[in-house]
């Protein structure tokens, strides 16, 4: 458990690192920009927020990119070197289902930092960031698009590029589909159909998200568990 623990803090240092590279490199670009731009006036603009604030937002910065970037690593290379070097494929699963828990967590944390504007309040600010970025839909949705993209890079680090076959075929297919039932003579049938299951979604989003997350989590365990490693 020592070994697991010790490479899994290694990866989540190493996509940090990553992260605030990529992402303070952009941020810095961005400034250059509108410093070159605005002028003086660039200065003020970014005074709007307290000190505090500022520092707080500047830190967990790269955590809006940590939730991509971090699955991208485990599809390509965290899965393979931990399997490498003996770690158990069920610890692995156990300790990265509750990683991207907490990373999900961090990272709405941080969009809200740099996405809610600064009104004058504290108690303000901070309540209006837990009602938009920490409610269960906000997570779940996170939770779900990083979930799928681990499962698509564990895809290509076990088949390669040709998993993405199936994707332009699904692709197409869906087109052709939509295609015809425009032009059908039931299609407004076809059309209601599809209306009223969006409806059902939208009414009980939180059940349909939860059998999303279970689902993907599903897939993400079966995986783990048998893909071997790759030459």
């Amino acid at each position: 458990m020592k070994r697991t623990l010790k490479l899994h803090f290694f990866n989540i240092k190493r996509t940090y690192l990553y992260a605030a590279l990529f992402m303070y490199g952009i941020h810095a670009l961005f400034w250059l920009i509108a410093l070159l731009v605005e002028g003086p006036e660039f200065y003020s603009i970014m005074t709007t927020q307290p000190t505090w604030l500022a520092l707080l937002t500047f830190l967990f910065f790269p955590f809006t990119f940590l939730g991509i970037l971090y699955p991208v690593f485990d599809g390509f290379t965290s899965f393979d070197t931990s399997l490498r070097v003996g770690i158990s494929r069920t610890s692995y699963f156990i300790i990265q289902i509750v990683t991207y828990i907490l990373v999900t967590l961090i990272m709405s944390f941080a969009n809200g930092l740099t996405e809610i504007p600064w009104t004058g309040s504290t108690s303000t600010y901070f309540s209006q960031l837990i009602v938009e970025y920490f409610s269960f839909t906000t997570i779940a949705f996170e939770l779900i698009i990083t979930l799928a993209l681990v499962i698509i890079m564990l895809a290509v680090y076990r088949f390669k590029v040709k998993v993405l076959i199936p994707f332009v075929f699904l692709g197409s297919l869906f087109g052709l589909v939509a295609g015809v039932s425009y032009s059908v003579a039931d299609s407004t049938f076809l059309i209601d159909q599809l209306l009223n299951v969006i409806e059902f979604i939208m009414n009980n989003t939180e059940l349909f998200m939860s059998m999303v997350i279970t689902v993907l989590i599903g897939i993400y365990c079966l995986m783990v568990s048998k893909i071997e490693v790759q030459d």
